[in-house]
């Protein structure tokens, strides 16, 4: 992907209509997704980009694992040592290499956790935590309403199949900016590679990151995936545009295979940074109009924005203006006033609202 492919980034009143000209670029289509469900997100505004199925609830695969190291680190230090029970050491599918009755740190089975994706990992936080898989996941439930992860449910730490555990696009992307941003996970989950001892301290054990193709994707910086016979394959990443450094975050679920996962993202990112950018809609103390103040025909109040507004909006559509100003207003005015306010507007999209205020101070007549 080339860098320059990313762009982002009881008195009456009166409505005025404004339109400001955005970028003539014309619009192409979302790319084809051959996930059931994705959304993209700007974490700085929250606005969604693009979206399909964002809550259709889908099993989720070793995603489930970011819930997973986030209980572990509400509930331990990562320097607590803990003993590795034999459940663990056998749980099936992709692992670090534990082996029953080693003690290991939580940092470590953090490492094990989110690079090489350790569903031994994973039992064993639940273990050392909940007490036992059960508990944990009850546990992992009482977090995701505290978050407000409506469309999600967790039966156990690992992600392995089973009923009633799964997840949304939406749910996912809010799941993925919380645990980013806890200070002793986010070097973790920008680790592609990490050396832990081997058993009883003898040795070393490797852990390389299992997130395919993508993880050699210089844009990703965050990334957690998943794959099970049920959730076919999942993702959930933060993509940052070179140059700009503009972020982006991305989920994705039931793609049908590897490859066609890691084209989906590339697209959509491709897509997202090429057509929309941040931009500053409204600047503080930008002019907005005048109101002319009763009894003096040769006085005018001039009124300002009261605050800048930033967001995210498509740079092939106009963006508009509805000005709300009483006819006339009567002296004394303050400056600073509230007078007004005007609604910023891309297409049906409210892009947000500020308040027009009196640029300056007007006596009473007489």
């Amino acid at each position: 992907m080339r860098a320059h492919q990313w762009a982002l980034v009881g008195v009456s009143v009166a409505a005025i209509a404004v339109h400001v000209s955005a970028a003539s670029v014309r619009m192409a289509r979302v790319p084809p997704v051959a996930g059931r469900s994705f959304v993209i997100v700007d974490p700085a505004t929250n606005t969604v980009l693009a979206e399909r199925r964002p809550d259709l609830r889908l099993p989720m695969a070793s995603t489930t694992k970011l819930m997973t190291a986030l209980v572990a680190v509400t509930h331990r230090s990562l320097n607590a040592r803990v003993r590795v029970s034999s459940s663990a050491a056998a749980t099936p599918g992709s692992h670090m290499g534990l082996v029953a009755g080693e003690r290991v740190t939580i940092r470590e089975l953090l490492e094990g956790l989110i690079i090489a994706s350790g569903n031994d990992a994973a039992v064993a936080i639940a273990d050392a935590v909940g007490g036992s898989v059960p508990h944990f996941a009850t546990l992992m439930n009482r977090e995701a309403r505290a978050l407000r992860l409506t469309d999600t449910h967790y039966a156990n730490p690992d992600g392995l199949d089973a009923t009633r555990h799964f997840t949304s696009a939406r749910d996912l992307v809010r799941l993925g900016r919380v645990v980013a941003a806890i200070r002793p996970l986010a070097p973790i989950l920008h680790m592609r590679r990490a050396v832990v001892p081997g058993p009883g301290g003898r040795g070393r054990r490797v852990l390389v990151s299992q997130d395919g193709a993508l993880t050699t994707w210089s844009p990703i910086d965050i990334i957690k995936t998943g794959s099970t016979a049920l959730a076919r394959k999942t993702i959930v990443c933060r993509v940052v545009a070179p140059g700009t450094h503009a972020q982006i975050w991305i989920a994705e679920l039931a793609a049908p295979s590897v490859a066609a996962r890691t084209a989906d993202v590339e697209r959509l990112a491709t897509w997202a940074f090429h057509h929309f950018a941040r931009r500053t809609v409204l600047k503080r103390g930008a002019a907005e109009g005048t109101i002319p103040v009763a009894g003096e025909s040769d006085v005018l109040v001039h009124v300002t924005v009261d605050q800048s507004l930033t967001s995210v909006i498509r740079i092939d559509l106009p963006v508009s203006q509805t000005i709300n100003l009483p006819h006339i207003v009567t002296a004394p005015v303050q400056a600073g006033q509230v007078l007004g306010r005007v609604t910023v507007r891309q297409g049906a999209r409210i892009i947000g609202v500020r308040t027009l205020v009196a640029a300056a101070a007007v006596p009473a007549v007489g």
